[in-house]
């Protein structure tokens, strides 16, 4: 299970974040299509997800099972943005590495 927080929904941010968590059967649609949870995100990713219900203490149950979902934008560990360029990579551009995530086909975050 991967823990998150909710910081915008329909293009607004909340006031405050918000709980919510991602179940392996919720990342993809062929289950083991990338693997471990933790190739899939890592503490930090900007993903996008959908609200499947309301789970348990107020937090949101969320998939990112659709190509239109996953990760946005990432960082490395020397802080350095990563941008999505496959449905499971993402691209260090200063260096052009290449890192293993669930990553979602919308490019148009531009950073």
């Amino acid at each position: 299970m991967i823990y998150c927080y909710i910081l915008s929904s329909h293009n607004i941010f909340t006031k405050n974040a918000l709980k919510g968590f991602i179940l392996k059967s919720d990342i993809h649609i062929n289950e083991g299509e990338l693997g471990d949870n933790f190739i899939c995100f890592k503490q930090g990713d900007i993903i996008k997800a959908k609200v499947l219900s309301i789970g348990q203490y107020s937090s949101y149950k969320l998939s990112t099972v659709g190509s239109e979902l996953g990760v946005i934008a990432a960082f490395n560990q020397k802080g350095e943005i990563l941008r999505p360029v496959a449905w499971n990579l993402v691209l260090n551009i200063n260096d052009m590495t290449f890192e293993r995530r669930k990553a979602s086909n919308d490019f148009s975050l531009l950073l």
